[in-house]
C-alpha cells in the first residue's frame, strides 16, 4: 500500500494513505512518504480499523456489529473467534446481551483476525447501519482520524497528472 501511494503521488495525484497503527513502522518510512507528498492518516497508536470501530461505537450498537459479522461469517464462526480470543471468558451471546466495555478489545481483535468487515458488503453495512447513525456518540478514536480524512478530501480537488500516461 505504501509503494502504491508513492506511485500515485509520483504520477501527480494528491495522495493520502489511511493506515492501521497496530503495526509499528520505522519513522524513516513516514518521512519517505512525506517526501513523496503522501499525507498519512493513522488510527490512534495500537489500533486497527476493527479495533477502532469496536473501541468507539456506543455500547448499544455493538450487537449490530456482531449481527453484521454473523451475517457475513456465521454465528458459529464469530462465536468460536470470541471464545478463543477470550480464553473462554466471553461468547457471542454474552457479548450481544450482556455487553461490557472490557469486551471491546477482544471483539476488535476477533473482527480483525476473522476479517469480519474486510469485504465491501459488510464494510458498507458497518458504515451505513452502525457508524453513521451513531456518529455523534462515537469515541474520538474513530471520529478524529475520519474527520482528518474528510478535512484532507475537502482541502482541494484531486490534482490530475500533467501527463496522463504517468511518464515524467
Amino acid at each position: 500500500m505504501m509503494e502504491r501511494a508513492k506511485i500515485f503521488s509520483r504520477m501527480g495525484y494528491r495522495t493520502a494513505l489511511f493506515m492501521d497503527s497496530d503495526v509499528a513502522y520505522d519513522a524513516a518510512l513516514y518521512a519517505e512518504l512525506a517526501t513523496h507528498g503522501v499525507y498519512v492518516i493513522r488510527w490512534q497508536e495500537g489500533y486497527s480499523t476493527e479495533a477502532a470501530i469496536f473501541a468507539s461505537v456506543p455500547a448499544l450498537h455493538v450487537s449490530d456489529l456482531l449481527s453484521i459479522a454473523c451475517d457475513w461469517r456465521s454465528e458459529d464462526s464469530v462465536d468460536g473467534k470470541i471464545r478463543h480470543a477470550s480464553n473462554g471468558q466471553y461468547n457471542l451471546q454474552l457479548c450481544r446481551h450482556n455487553f461490557v466495555d472490557a469486551m471491546r478489545p477482544v471483539l476488535g481483535q476477533c473482527a480483525g483476525e476473522g476479517k469480519w468487515f474486510k469485504d465491501i458488503e459488510p464494510a458498507e453495512r458497518v458504515m451505513k447501519e452502525v457508524i453513521a447513525p451513531s456518529w455523534q456518540g462515537a469515541d474520538q478514536i474513530l471520529t478524529a482520524p475520519l474527520n482528518l480524512l474528510c478535512q484532507w478530501i475537502n482541502t482541494s480537488p484531486t490534482v490530475q497528472p500533467a501527463n496522463p500516461a504517468g511518464h515524467r
